[in-house]
């Protein structure tokens, strides 16, 4: 087992990796056992990718582009909690939802500081790729 410090939407966690082969990496995030598929289109190292909601699927935080209030599914999936409420005041990065997709759960956080102006979605609910699913003003 090796330890890493891995840094997701400018989020630093540290990882317990505990296997690794050719098609899947399974490892510890906060005592939660996670596994992920590798994707067999590598990007080589030296491309920069700059998509909104891009991680691996365990990650323990997704959300929308920085500078939006408007936080959309970053995958197919479907919705396993609401932690807010309309009218609550939240800060960027605070949990907002969870999402399963892939058969990993994944905490949906705000991009932004403000308050939550619409929420869009119900726990159970299927929720497609870029659905809004929460709006903070």
């Amino acid at each position: 087992m090796s330890n890493y410090s891995i840094t997701i939407n400018g989020v630093t966690r540290e990882v317990t990796l505990l296997k690794k082969d050719n098609t899947r990496v399974s490892f510890l995030l906060d005592g939660n056992r996670h596994e992920v598929e590798i994707a067999t289109n590598i990007i080589p190292s030296s491309t920069t990718i700059s998509t909104p909601q891009l991680a691996p699927a365990s990650s323990p935080s997704l959300s929308a582009s920085p500078a939006s209030g408007e936080i959309v599914a970053p995958m197919p999936g479907v919705i396993v909690s609401v932690d807010v409420s309309e009218g609550d005041t939240v800060t960027a990065g605070q949990k907002l939802c969870v999402m399963e997709a892939m058969k990993m759960e994944n905490n949906i956080t705000a991009t932004v500081s403000g308050s939550i102006e619409k929420i869009c979605i119900s726990p159970g609910e299927e929720v497609q790729n870029r659905q809004l699913l929460i709006k903070i003003s």
